[in-house]
């Protein structure tokens, strides 16, 4: 399944009397996953994350850029929210799921993570 992991810094403007030049500091870390799956009602993957969108729950996931059984696979941990739960079926295909996820604040902040073997 191929994952888009969007990660963005906010800005925030600094104007001081000493520049004429407009200043920038670093913000807050923004963090989205965008994923489209199968819509497979049998799979425990597209039925937890569909409770989670339905019942406006969190649910832990993990974007790793390689298989989580090997060392030194990389990427974005936290406690999310549903915020897109786009079905789409086609004629010829089948029914697919546009999904997008935004980490929320529970005890567990997001972390950068890193798997062992």
């Amino acid at each position: 399944m191929d994952v888009k992991i969007a990660l963005a810094d906010s800005e925030g403007e600094v104007l001081t009397r000493e520049s004429i030049w407009k200043l920038f500091l670093k913000g807050g870390r923004e963090l989205a996953l965008e994923w489209d799956m199968l819509a497979d009602h049998e799979h425990g993957a597209y039925t937890a994350l569909r409770d989670a969108f339905l019942d406006r729950t969190t649910i832990e996931l993990l974007a790793l850029d390689g298989a989580s059984g090997v060392a030194d696979n990389e990427g974005p941990r936290a406690d999310f929210h549903i915020f897109t739960f786009e079905r789409t079926e086609s004629r010829e295909d089948a029914a697919t799921l546009a999904m997008s996820a935004k980490p929320t604040r529970t005890a567990n902040t997001p972390v950068w993570y890193t798997t062992t073997a």
